[in-house]
């Protein structure tokens, strides 16, 4: 007999001791005192090492349903609590995820089997460890597996998906046939443009790596900050009448690295552009968190800090967009890419109030096809930034008085200065609150000093405060009130312009006072 015919024999014969064993105790135990006696005889010479009837434990790794492995090769194991037949368990196992079944490695370490993947576990993904049939232990044990124990690869989260593309699959695309560029001459992107939006923040290496379009192969990739939204504008004019495939392969994947669900294709098709671009609107916008935002307000409600929007009917030509516009009279600012058809422009410091300026859009702005605007686009706006303005002055035991203060006030206003040390307080209200940085810079732009007769001693500033962020109170001290029939008659001035009195440190950005103002005061008791 050979030794695999022996082995053979033995197990089988292993086997039906196992179960007649199994069917005589059953036996015994039902026939009475004698019988469940002899029973318990056959179960201590199974404890004692003839017959093991304890069913077959296993344990799974990862051990929790939907568990996470840690590493791109982590192994997926099955743990036994006693040796079993190998081929059979390595049999019954099946691992695999939507895409299908995955490979990998299968070995043995004492009664555990490991299994290791051919390829790494992908980020994401759900993966499903399935242990089905009937399986036995080397001393004959049976155990029916039917087990379904779901898992992921290195991280769990949501698959992003491509919400979608513009232009939409068989959709058309004018374009504006060209004359190619000369050799040596700088190329900028000429478009259409291409946008795909995604359900969450992309990896664009891996989008670029994945991306491809059919018959192109230079494109400017401009992504958004959040990488939810690509732009992809080709370097060179397609041709009209054509039609363009594009895919996208499931390897792309998002910042956590979860690739897609699926690959995405779709095709459009070119058509020639007779269509020139114009300015469809003109707005203001305001600095927010994440760029700019839209008001909704025309460019004659810009205020400071704020900026001017223009927005054409097509697609643009970047480095044009960015060219197009200009302020008159000549004010310095710089433009920024808000869209593929809408830019701001930012002025570098706040227009003047009152000053009409015109907004002028380049009659040689280009769309992404190479079409201009018919000509010049001219708007005509005065900014809705107002002066800075002294509203009322009150001076203790007096009445107060309020503006408008003009730069020459031929206006005496009453102070009474309190003996003996001649103080006098007055408050100063303004019409809009000042910043904590011009607050200090702002008491030394005014300045009280003798004006009749010439003999009047200097005065000098005892304190400075502020009541609120708009209402300046000072007190000076070592006024002289009039008597004998002599009036005295003190100056208040209040230096103006881009270099006076500032809402805001060093006038840059603040509502400022247009013109220095001088207010006379007649020095009572």
């Amino acid at each position: 007999m050979s030794r695999l015919a022996g082995k053979l024999l033995q197990k089988r014969l292993t086997r039906f001791l196992a179960k007649s064993r199994a069917r005589l105790i059953a036996k015994h135990l039902t026939a009475g005192s004698h019988g469940a006696l002899f029973a318990v005889f056959l179960c201590c010479l199974t404890a004692c090492g003839f017959v093991d009837l304890r069913p077959v434990q296993f344990s799974l790794y990862p051990p929790e349903p939907d568990g996470m492995l840690p590493e791109a090769y982590s192994a997926v194991t099955v743990t036994f609590s006693t040796d079993m037949e190998q081929q059979e368990v390595e049999g019954a196992l099946a691992i695999t995820s939507k895409e299908g079944t995955i490979e990998g490695d299968r070995y043995w370490e004492g009664s555990k089997l490991v299994f290791v993947p051919l390829s790494p576990w992908k980020a994401g993904i759900r993966y499903n460890l399935a242990l089905n049939g009937l399986v036995h232990a080397r001393d004959g044990r049976e155990l029916r597996l039917s087990v379904n124990h779901p898992f992921y690869g290195l991280c769990r989260g949501e698959q992003p998906v491509l919400l979608s593309v513009d232009p939409s699959s068989g959709g058309t695309v004018p374009v504006q046939a060209l004359e190619p560029p000369l050799p040596g001459a700088e190329s900028s992107p000429h478009g259409p443009p291409i946008s795909f939006r995604f359900s969450r923040p992309m990896n664009r290496l891996s989008v670029q790596d994945a991306l491809k379009i059919e018959g192109v192969d230079q494109l400017a990739w401009i992504w958004t900050e959040d990488d939810r939204n690509l732009l992809l504008i080709p370097y060179k004019s397609l041709s009209p009448w054509t039609v363009y495939r594009w895919s996208l392969k499931k390897t792309a994947a998002a910042r956590d690295g979860i690739p897609l669900g699926r690959e995405e294709s779709g095709t459009f098709c070119t058509t020639l552009d007779a269509e020139r671009p114009r300015v469809e609107r003109t707005f203001t916008l305001a600095p927010a968190a994440s760029g700019w935002t839209d008001l909704g307000r025309g460019p004659g409600d810009l205020d400071i800090g704020q900026a001017l929007g223009v927005r054409f009917s097509k697609p643009m030509n970047r480095d044009s967009l960015l060219q197009a516009v200009r302020i008159e009279p000549s004010l310095s600012g710089y433009a920024v890419q808000i869209d593929a058809q809408t830019v701001a422009w930012v002025p570098d410091r706040p227009p003047e109030p009152e000053t009409t300026y015109v907004l002028v859009v380049a009659g040689d702005t280009r769309d992404t096809s190479g079409l201009t605007l018919e000509g010049e686009y001219r708007e005509s706006f005065i900014p809705a930034i107002p002066y800075l303005q002294l509203e009322s002055l009150e001076a203790d035991g007096s009445s107060p008085v309020t503006g408008p203060f003009p730069p020459v006030n031929p206006q005496v206003y009453t102070i009474h200065v309190a003996a003996p040390e001649g103080l006098v307080s007055i408050n100063l209200h303004f019409s809009h609150p000042f910043d904590s940085g011009a607050q200090t810079g702002v008491i030394k732009m005014i300045t009280l000093s003798p004006f009749f007769p010439g003999s009047l001693a200097p005065v000098a500033l005892r304190a400075a405060s502020w009541v609120t962020d708009s209402t300046l109170r000072l007190v000076w001290e070592g006024l002289e009130a009039g008597s004998g029939g002599i009036t005295n008659y003190y100056r208040l001035t209040l230096t103006g312009g881009r270099s006076g009195l500032s809402t805001r440190q060093n006038g840059i950005v603040g509502y400022w006072l247009k013109d220095t103002v001088n207010l006379y005061l007649e020095a009572q008791p």
